[in-house]
């Protein structure tokens, strides 16, 4: 019987997805310090959502393109190689995960002045609940830029 799913084939999809993972989590880490920042210092709720929302579109597609122009540069992935990039972006994955932890315990929102803004910022998304509806639509954005920059860059190489 002939295995249409090699090892190599399984270690590219596991790239691929923590890749995926990465590339968002570390997006909205950023996009979420930014969004502290502003309820912070009291910036306009809504100048904060677009900010916020911008930023992680802004910082997913040039996550993604880093990568793909990374991998793009491998003449030649061996299983060794493709073992070796799966395990440190599992390792990369989890040190972006503990940066959220201390974020969230040691961060802007543990300063005082912080949650005068925060009310603010909940007042008005009490009062306009359709904004939140339409800031989630950044994810959807994020996934179909992805697409779009993985097309393109298989077009390019045909």
């Amino acid at each position: 019987m002939i295995k249409t799913l090699t090892k190599e084939h399984f270690l590219l999809i596991a790239i691929g997805g923590f890749l995926l993972l990465i590339c968002y989590d570390l997006a909205f880490f950023i996009g979420t310090a930014i969004s502290e920042v502003l309820i912070f210092n009291n910036i306009s709720p809504l100048l904060n959502i677009i900010f916020k929302g911008l930023t992680q579109i802004l910082v997913f597609i040039i996550l993604v393109q880093i990568f793909l122009k990374f991998l793009d540069k491998e003449e030649e992935l061996s299983i060794e190689k493709l073992k070796d990039y799966t395990i440190r972006l599992i390792i990369f994955y989890i040190l972006i995960q503990v940066l959220h932890f201390v974020n969230d315990e040691y961060g802007i929102s543990s300063f005082e002045n912080y949650f005068k803004g925060l009310e603010t910022y909940k007042q008005y998304l009490i009062q306009n609940p359709m904004i939140l509806t339409i800031s989630s639509l950044t994810y959807y954005i994020q996934l179909i830029a992805f697409g779009f920059l993985l097309i393109n860059k298989t077009s390019k190489n045909d």
